[in-house]
Formats: structure tokens, C-alpha cells, sequence
């Protein structure tokens, strides 16, 4: 949906021309297709590159996207991400990953001693793609690779699990969703109010967050499996919401991976709290997620229902 308007939710200037590209609150590499069209161009850029990025970066969300396999939909040999879980090194310090069921996989390598070059791989295939790119590079110097040994042999290697939450960028991207969806449902002039002011410094500071002129954000945390709203979408999908949170303040929740859950206040002016809700699904990352809250519930209600009540 084009929304309407000439205020840049993320930078609060009239900056937009209705030529803009869709920008994705939720980053599009989580398999998001909330798209809002009230952000500018450099806005976009700069939002991509200073908050989305780091976002992904972060341990906990490489760890549920590997734990899903939860690939960029617009590549289109889309990476399966590594778990920073298990993440090492073999002796001569080529990388081994594994996936969620904790399968190795060693990463191909090239290592070079004076004029001797070893090809390090986990298949013949890989093999023979790093032998010709040497030999590419030899044949460019003048020069002739000669093959004088082949092998296969079984690695130990060291793994390391250094898994760490950045509270700060995870308080950046709820205040980028927020910017971005309440743009979308508010009227334009929230854009330029106290509440959207807030949330555009607390999406711009690369600083540890203080409360001091900032609205009221829930932190992020994992919900346990007894939790309700962990049946209100099924993994890995992610889902929105407004609700009222305190006296007059309405939130925006957000549930990723349908177990981390993290928001921010977007209005604390007493407006009514919106409807719209998102159900995004990234195994179906072109759907439209647009849905309301009282539909997620009713999801939610009919699961339970299925779940205690099976067929005969």
C-alpha cells in the first residue's frame, strides 16, 4: 500500500516525492513483506546499512535464522545462515560451521606456503571451483600449477560458542518498526509529533539507550513455550501489534521467529489503537502479511483448540 503524505517518517522532513522505493520495517532478509512507502530514498539507505545490518549481525537473530533456515528472499541462491553456536577453526585455521542438527561443514580454503599451494574443501566439487581459480591466477603471472597429490582426511575441529545480545541495536530496529508501521497507520501529522521525534533519536543513536525523553520500550526476550502469545503465529513466522500498554499509550509488539518478542510505545496522545495487525511468514515471503489482532487471536484460539482436541 502507497501511503500518502510528503513527511519522511525517519526523518521527519517533507522529503518524499511518492517516486520512493518500498522500504521494510522488518528487515526483507527475515522473509518480511511489510512494505510502507513513507520513508525517502536516503533515509531508506541509511536505515538499511546503520540498523538493518547490524540487526542481522546480531547473535540471537543469526541463531533463530539458522535454527529456521530463514534465507534472504531476494537472493536468489539465498546463503543458509551460520549459527554462531557452533562456529570453529581447524588447525590451519579453516572454518567449520554447523547447522541446527549440529552437522559440520567445512568451509573451502586456500593455503598458501612460497610456491606451494594446499586446497582445503568439503567436496570434490568445491575442490576443483578453488583449484581453478588458482590456477586462473597462476596462468595470469606466466606461470604453470602442477597437481601432486590428492587426499581425504577426517578434521577435529575447535568449536567456540560466543553468543551475545546487543541490547542498543535490538532498542534501534523497535524504534525503526515502529516509525515505519506507525506511518503507515496514523495520520501524517503523527509523523512530526513528540512521539515520532523520540523514536527517530532513539533509531539514530548508536549510544547505550537512556529513558530520559524517549518513549517506553519493552525489551527483548525469549518466550517460554507455555507463554500464550507464543501460539498467536507458528515458527519462524513474525507477527505485529498495537495494544493499549499504560494509561493512555498505545504499543507496537513485535513476535519474531514467533518466540522473540520486543516493542516499542508509538503514541502516548491518547489516538485510538489500530487495528491493523502483520502475520508475516517467511516461507511465504511475497504473501500479504496485513491482518488484524482480533484475527491473530482467533488463529491462536482454533490451534489451542486443535491441539486439545485432536480428530478421531
Amino acid at each position: 500500500m502507497r501511503q500518502a503524505g510528503v513527511v519522511c517518517a525517519y526523518c521527519g522532513q517533507e522529503a518524499l516525492t511518492g517516486t520512493e522505493p518500498p522500504e521494510h520495517p522488518v528487515p526483507r532478509a527475515l522473509g518480511s513483506s511489510l512494505e510502507v512507502f513513507s520513508v525517502c530514498g536516503p533515509c531508506n539507505t541509511w536505515a538499511g546499512e546503520n540498523v538493518d545490518q547490524p540487526f542481522l549481525d546480531d547473535d540471537w537473530v543469526r541463531i533463530h535464522r539458522s535454527l529456521h533456515d530463514v534465507r534472504d528472499p531476494r537472493r536468489r541462491r539465498g546463503r543458509a545462515i551460520a549459527s554462531p553456536i557452533f562456529d570453529g577453526f581447524t588447525d590451519e585455521g579453516v572454518r567449520v560451521t554447523a547447522d541446527a542438527n549440529g552437522r559440520p561443514r567445512l568451509h573451502g580454503r586456500i593455503i598458501e606456503n612460497g610456491d606451494e599451494v594446499r586446497i582445503v574443501a568439503n567436496s570434490q566439487e568445491q575442490a576443483d571451483m578453488l583449484l581453478e581459480r588458482v590456477r586462473r591466477r597462476v596462468e595470469a603471472e606466466g606461470k604453470a600449477i602442477q597437481v601432486t597429490d590428492r587426499g581425504h582426511d577426517q578434521v577435529r575441529p575447535r568449536v567456540t560458542s560466543r553468543v551475545s545480545l546487543d541490547f542498543v541495536i535490538w532498542g534501534r530496529m523497535a524504534a525503526k518498526i515502529a516509525l515505519g508501521v506507525a506511518a503507515e497507520v496514523y495520520p501524517e501529522e503523527w509523523r512530526t509529533s513528540m512521539d515520532a521525534a523520540a523514536l527517530r533519536r532513539q533509531m539514530r543513536d548508536p549510544k547505550p539507550l537512556s529513558s530520559e525523553g524517549k518513549p517506553m520500550g519493552l525489551k527483548p526476550g525469549r518466550l517460554e513455550a507455555d507463554n500464550r502469545l507464543r501460539n498467536l503465529v507458528l515458527a519462524p513466522q513474525h507477527a505485529l501489534w498495537f495494544s493499549r500498554w499504560r494509561e493512555e499509550s498505545t504499543g507496537l509488539t513485535v513476535l519474531l521467529f514467533g518466540e522473540l518478542v520486543f516493542g516499542q510505545i508509538v503514541d502516548t496522545a491518547g489516538l485510538p489503537v489500530p487495528e491493523m495487525a502483520w502475520r508475516l511468514d517467511p516461507n511465504q515471503p511475497d504473501a500479504d502479511g496485513r491482518t488484524t489482532f482480533r484475527a491473530l487471536i482467533d488463529g491462536a484460539v482454533r490451534r489451542s483448540a486443535s491441539q486439545n482436541y485432536p480428530e478421531a
